[in-house]
């Protein structure tokens, strides 16, 4: 009876110690539960760090510390046989504070009071472990992404016909290939969904060529056949020939609206078939020249020749390369430009102002409408060297059919009137442009009175068919005779090439009988250093109405 009682009791004492300690620990369980109330479960960890019996607050910052450790967590893209690295906080990713905070709250607070028991006593060896929650910003991401310059999309290179040197050859096309931004940041966000990534993958999406390099090699297949001799071409009969390579250097290609295309350089194409045709010109050299801003010029309406070439020569060069048209390239000619007029002045020697001289007249009277019809008459004419001009014999009889007007003569030593009356103050001025140009005057005659607004003793007047004014080129380059007017002056510009130093020389005067008689003498230097000194008379009546003799004419 005693044996088994005592069996018995040991038995009890086995059941009751488990018991205890149990209850023991549950009591335990329930005070600390009691005592933490509000704040997290005892021997929790947030991704290693302690955050057990922090109330909210402190578990807040404790949190939004482990946002700040991101800047340093590297994510990777893979993307086969190129990487793309940034640190978390680059690519938008952050924790989710408040998803992390719940979290570690609701720790070890899940299931029934005996589970939460047994994991409160367990937690002792291992803490509860929760994981932070993370959010993504795919703005930030997408910017990150797209600012990577190993990133950019590597355009297709379209296959083209180059130069190498020797001749034409195709340069093989490149596919290129392109990322999908969107794609790489939803990844992102499916990732971070389940935690922080490490890495994530990707592909390069391709991009083809518009055109294939097979296309290219049959087009430069069809530009050899065509171009293997050179092409032949002409202008007004006469050929010239461009060599194979020299065309190559100016033939590419492009792809232009999704078809490849041959390109050329006009520039060079254009300058190099003008080089061959430098020496060729249809028509004369004119003697009307043009004054542009005091430089004379061959302009449009001063050259008749018509040279190599029009701009449309590259348009015939290129459509026998292209295949459009066959055989020989006609070039197309066009007018001198401006700068090649002026050369052509030059070699004439028309290059600038060597003689120039202006008198005044007052406006609007009858004979200033013939002054400047003379004068628009006299414009433009060149004398070559050793030719002469006459006034008289240029200009001819003054009538009002040639658009003269009655005006102001002197007819004997009186006044009176004619139709081309005036126009000796032409004279005067065309007689002074001269003298100062250095050209000879072998035929003039001053007025018989002199008049207050003319250079006393250096002047010229004209009748027809006497007295006249005759120029003489004597010098050896072209002249060109330009006069201008205002409503209130007469200029005479001569256009030449300056070689003769003038100067005027203070004038003499004496008498032939009554009338005086002015020496204006003129010296003349030369480039040899030769002095030439000629002289020029004007011999005024002593009144009107009178001659040397002091009798009325």
């Amino acid at each position: 009876m005693w044996v088994g009682g005592r069996w018995w009791n040991r038995a009890l004492l086995v059941l009751a110690v488990p018991l205890l300690v149990a209850l023991l620990a549950f009591v335990a369980w329930w005070a600390d539960s009691l005592g933490a109330d509000g704040n997290v479960v005892r021997n929790t960890e947030i991704d290693g760090v302690a955050v057990g019996g922090m109330s909210d607050t402190d578990l807040v910052s404790a949190v939004e510390d482990l946002s700040s450790d991101l800047s340093v967590v590297t994510v990777r893209v893979d993307l086969g046989d190129d990487v793309l690295e940034a640190s978390a906080d680059k690519l938008g990713i952050s924790v989710d504070i408040e998803s992390t905070v719940l979290a570690a709250m609701a720790a070890g607070r899940d299931g029934s009071v005996v589970t939460r028991a047994v994991g409160w006593i367990g937690a002792f060896r291992n803490p509860n472990e929760v994981s932070a929650r993370f959010s993504i910003d795919q703005s930030i991401a997408r910017r990150t992404i797209e600012a990577d310059g190993r990133m950019a999309d590597r355009m297709p290179v379209e296959p083209t016909i180059e130069f190498d040197g020797e001749r034409l050859a195709v340069v093989a096309a490149v596919p290129g290939r392109t990322l999908d931004v969107d794609d790489i940041v939803e990844r992102l966000a499916v990732a971070v969904a389940d935690g922080l990534p490490d890495q994530i993958s990707s592909q390069w999406a391709p991009v083809q060529t518009i055109q294939s390099t097979d296309l290219a090699t049959r087009m430069l297949a069809e530009v050899d056949r065509r171009t293997d001799a050179g092409v032949v071409v002409e202008v007004r009969g006469t050929q010239r020939w461009i060599p194979p390579k020299v065309l190559f250097g100016w033939i590419g290609s492009e792809v232009s609206s999704g078809e490849l295309t041959l390109t050329f350089e006009d520039a060079a194409l254009l300058e190099y078939v003008e080089g061959l045709f430098d020496d060729f010109s249809v028509g004369t050299i004119s003697t009307a020249f043009n004054v542009v801003d005091g430089v004379p010029v061959l302009g449009d309406i001063g050259d008749d020749r018509a040279v190599c070439c029009s701009t449309l020569a590259v348009d015939a060069v290129q459509r026998v390369v292209r295949g459009e048209s066959f055989g020989v390239a006609t070039l197309p000619l066009r007018s001198p430009t401006i700068d090649e007029s002026i050369f052509a002045a030059s070699q004439l020697g028309i290059v600038e102002l060597v003689g120039s001289f202006t008198t005044n007249y007052v406006c609007c009277q009858s004979r200033v409408t013939n002054i400047q019809r003379i004068a628009d008459i006299i414009r433009g004419v060149v004398l070559e060297p050793g030719e002469q001009l006459s006034i008289n014999g240029f200009v001819g009889r003054r009538t009002t059919e040639n658009g003269f007007v009655g005006g102001g003569v002197i007819d004997r030593g009186r006044f009176n009137n004619a139709v081309g009356g005036g126009i000796s103050q032409f004279a005067t001025t065309m007689f002074n442009a001269a003298f100062f140009a250095g050209l000879d005057i072998p035929e003039y005659q001053s007025h018989s009175i002199y008049i207050s607004r003319y250079p006393y003793g250096r002047e010229a007047t004209l009748s027809f068919p006497a007295p006249d004014l005759v120029i003489d080129n004597t010098s050896e380059y072209a002249v060109l005779i330009w006069p201008t007017y205002t409503d209130t002056s007469l200029t005479v510009d001569i256009y030449s090439t300056k070689y003769i130093e003038v100067e005027a020389l203070d004038y003499r005067v004496g008498s032939a009988r009554r009338c005086t008689r002015v020496t204006s003498p003129r010296q003349r230097t030369y480039p040899d250093g030769t002095v030439v000194i000629d002289e020029f008379f004007a011999t005024y009546r002593p009144g009107t109405g009178l001659d040397c003799n002091g009798n009325p004419t």
